[in-house]
């Protein structure tokens, strides 16, 4: 295994272990919205790096039969545990699966993990069945927030967990260049100053999330999440 992929495998099994379920996190709600009806015989689905598999469970729970994908040893054995089929894998090498095999590819908060990222959108569409869907979802490092921070001499945040910093027009082209068009969007953030304001009366809450229209998409959302098409 070369230099980059044993560094990307220390630092996503550090990211993954020792967290506990929680398909209530702010990005898995956004997905969730975005998942596809399963019809019946185009039902399979991959879920690349699935962390506690959490969505893959939601999936499964909704008529997807899922296989999942991780870097961390003990997340695939805790998918396999939940009765998931699971397989322990490094992204930023080749997949090992059968051309045209799912119906559904989702990669929740991953990409921006992988080094060889544009190697992975092309498997991506490799295993892709022609009708089916990639669902995405990524950080959006053009958020205003982060400009901002890059002004005051602040660094990505993140920094040293992930390997690529998204911006809307790049991650388009990389995903066009590749075969694959958005069809539906449901990227989210929140207000500048709003969040700030309310948390110093409500200490302890959660910023207030919502989504984000495509026209305020570059500056104003924190996440993309975009569900594509095979062009």
């Amino acid at each position: 295994m070369n230099n980059h992929s044993e560094q990307s495998k220390e630092r996503f099994q550090f990211r993954n272990l020792a967290r506990e379920e929680d398909l209530d996190r702010f990005f898995y709600k956004y997905s969730k919205s975005m998942l596809p009806f399963p019809v019946e015989g185009k039902n399979i689905m991959l879920d690349l790096g699935c962390g506690m598999a959490e969505f893959a469970r939601f999936a499964t729970e909704n008529g997807w039969r899922a296989s999942v994908s991780d870097v961390s040893e003990d997340n695939v054995k805790h998918a396999l545990e939940m009765g998931i089929d699971a397989k322990h894998l490094d992204l930023n090498l080749p997949i090992p699966y059968n051309d045209k095999s799912f119906n559904l590819v989702s990669l929740i908060e991953v990409l921006e993990h992988i080094m060889n990222a544009e190697t992975l959108v092309e498997e991506i569409h490799r295993v892709l069945a022609d009708d089916g869907c990639f669902l995405l979802s990524t950080p959006n490092y053009a958020f205003y927030k982060h400009r901002l921070n890059g002004m005051w001499g602040k660094s990505p945040p993140e920094e040293g967990k992930h390997f690529r910093f998204f911006i809307r027009r790049k991650l388009k082209r990389i995903l066009d260049s590749r075969g694959f068009r958005i069809v539906e969007r449901n990227s989210f953030g929140y207000v500048p100053l709003f969040n700030k304001i309310l948390c110093r009366k409500m200490r302890g809450k959660e910023k207030i999330r919502f989504h984000i229209p495509y026209f305020l998409e570059t500056l104003f959302a924190e996440h993309f999440v975009w569900l594509l098409k095979k062009s």
